[in-house]
């Protein structure tokens, strides 16, 4: 009885009272974070610049998953520039590569840069999607 005491009402030491504050103080950091803080995705694809008529077109091939991502956007980033665009032509007709159906884009720029006005040309380019709180993309 008196051992059982003695355990009950002993006082843990300082630094087990100093490790559960940092423990707390982290978690609720972690969670403030994960509430507050935004992230954006992006779409990252290889295009082919042509040229019909002295306008400059990207032509890409796309999953068919992300056609919305291109349609509900007007800018793109090509080498760290944003650059504004707008859809010329989406090809009906589907590709099917590796069991994924992919679609051919045509999207005409805007003030694309003179390095970057050759026929056939092959240039990477992203698409930035939604910005979302951090929570959400775990949510998903």
């Amino acid at each position: 009885m008196i051992d059982s005491y003695i355990i009950l009402n002993r006082k843990p030491k300082l630094i087990i009272q100093i490790f559960v504050i940092n423990f707390f103080i982290i978690v609720g950091f972690v969670i403030w974070g994960i509430n507050t803080f935004e992230y954006q995705t992006s779409f990252q694809t290889h295009s082919k610049i042509l040229n019909f008529n002295s306008y400059y077109y990207l032509e890409l091939l796309i999953p068919e998953e992300e056609v919305n991502t291109i349609t509900n956007h007007n800018k793109m980033i090509m080498n760290n520039k944003e650059y504004i665009y707008h859809i010329h032509k989406i090809n009906p007709n589907i590709v099917d590569v590796n069991n994924n159906n992919y679609q051919f884009v045509y999207l005409e720029i805007e003030n694309l840069e003179e390095k970057y006005q050759k026929n056939g040309y092959q240039v990477e380019v992203k698409f930035l999607k939604e910005e979302k709180k951090i929570i959400d993309y775990i949510k998903e």
